[in-house]
């Protein structure tokens, strides 16, 4: 395990992922697991209890369709019924071959409380990067030894990308998910300006002080993700305003 990674990491996130890696040696080849990685809020010292995922890497040496998918599909069962948090999980299982600083390359398995999905990879330069750098090693090689180097013209150009996709999408049904959208505008945002990776809950806050228009919006954000139905509304009603703005704000932004 990674020692110089340590300060923030969430322990019982930790202890989930610890059991999940231990159990996988006994469903993959010999020798097929390059190791299990710790990522997201879970290590960034941002880790809400309440709602947040524990997002894992698992990366291996075999393709996606080499894996025994009914095994894992068990596994993640067993531990689910086994520990609380461990339902919780978000695996993305990348084969090691495919690893590129854009992303993954071919298909992935990965694994959420919707079940084992086989499909294209949703992974971009971002996630490769937060990897890179921050990912907690559970078990296997260091992360500079799997992971490829990301260059910040890539890592700008993708988060304009996804930004850009964002603020065009029809508008989401439901309050929670309006909240999710605002959240990932405003972490689009915060990278463009800073050139840093961060997270949602700094990046909301950073959007909030820049922008008083959006302040108030933006503040409902953290008690809509837990449930607050007034926050959800306020979430709702104000996304129009806030892709105004964002559109404003990532046109001057832009790389």
């Amino acid at each position: 395990m990674s020692s110089t990674k340590q300060s923030g990491v969430n322990a019982r996130a930790l202890s989930v992922v610890t059991a999940y890696a231990a159990a996988l040696e006994n469903c993959l080849s010999v020798g097929d697991l390059v190791g299990v990685y710790l990522t997201g809020s879970a290590v960034s010292g941002e880790f809400d209890e309440g709602v947040s995922d524990i997002d894992v890497l698992t990366v291996h040496r075999s393709c996606a369709e080499q894996l025994p998918g009914p095994a894992l599909g068990r596994l993640h069962h067993d531990l689910a019924m086994s520990l609380e948090w461990a339902s919780r999980m978000e695996v993305a299982y990348l084969p090691l071959p495919g690893l590129r600083p854009w992303g993954v390359q071919g298909h992935c398995l990965s694994w959420s409380a919707e079940g084992l999905r086989l499909g294209p990879s949703h992974a971009a330069s971002d996630d490769v990067l937060a990897a890179r750098r921050h990912a907690v090693v559970v078990r296997g090689m260091p992360t500079g030894s799997v992971f490829p180097e990301v260059s910040e013209g890539l890592f700008l150009r993708q988060t304009q990308e996804y930004l850009s996709d964002l603020l065009t999408r029809p508008a989401p049904s439901g309050g929670e998910a309006a909240a999710d959208r605002i959240a990932n505008i405003a972490r689009c945002l915060q990278r463009l300006a800073t050139r840093q990776l961060g997270s949602k809950a700094t990046a909301l806050r950073w959007w909030g002080e820049r922008d008083t228009e959006v302040h108030e919006v933006v503040q409902a954000v953290v008690a809509a993700r837990h449930g607050d139905v007034a926050a959800q509304q306020r979430c709702a009603q104000g996304l129009a305003l806030l892709i105004e703005r964002a559109t404003v704000t990532g046109a001057a932004l832009a790389p």
